[in-house]
């Protein structure tokens, strides 16, 4: 009695396996290193995006800062021509200067010859006779006038102009600082001066 045996599975094995398996390796190790270099690649463009910009806006937060500054700048110099003009416009002063002015300070005392009664008795040719006291002039009191160095600032300025003659006058209202006082002074800008010493030279 006969059997039926299987056949065995044969498998033949490619006499290029090896090479194949070794390329295989070669593609699959060059695709995963050229991957690799694309993703380093694009993080370094990424990173260099970034850098860049940070750069811009720096660059841009500078250009601003410098159109500040010109505005600044060109503010100031608008400003400090204008107060040069009306500076030179009035006499080398402005509002809001500090100056110095010479305040005069008047006192009053009785006249020491006639004791206030303005008249004195004088013998003349044997007849006394009442006459204006020759020392106060028949005012009974003898005026004595003291000058002080004093500070304030310029709170007005007034401006009087003439269509011949002098061409414009100035008076300037100065709210001392060194006493109290409840109106400013009104000088001229001659009895106004920049400095305490010009004004003690003035005395």
């Amino acid at each position: 009695m006969s059997y039926w045996e299987p056949e065995e599975d044969y498998f033949e094995v490619d006499e290029n396996f090896e090479f194949n398996t070794g390329i295989n390796k070669l593609l699959d190790g060059e695709v995963e290193k050229r991957l690799a270099e694309r993703v380093e690649g694009y993080e370094l463009a990424l990173e260099r995006d970034k850098k860049s910009q940070e750069e811009i806006r720096n660059l841009k937060s500078n250009i601003r800062e410098l159109e500040n500054q010109l505005s600044r700048s060109e503010k100031a110099f608008k400003s400090e021509g204008k107060d040069e003009a009306l500076r030179e416009l009035l006499g080398g002063f402005k509002l809001g200067d500090e100056v110095w002015f010479v305040k005069s300070h008047y006192k009053s005392e009785k006249c020491s010859v006639c004791s206030g009664d303005k008249n004195v008795i004088v013998e003349f040719k044997g007849e006394e006779m009442k006459v204006n006291c020759p020392e106060c002039k028949g005012y009974g009191s003898n005026g004595n006038t003291t000058k002080t160095v004093e500070r304030g600032f310029i709170k007005e300025i007034e401006i009087h102009t003439w269509a011949s003659g002098k061409q414009f006058n100035l008076s300037m209202y100065v709210d001392p600082t060194s006493y109290k006082s409840n109106d400013s002074m009104s000088l001229r800008k001659d009895n106004i001066f920049r400095t305490k010493e010009e004004c003690e030279a003035s005395l």
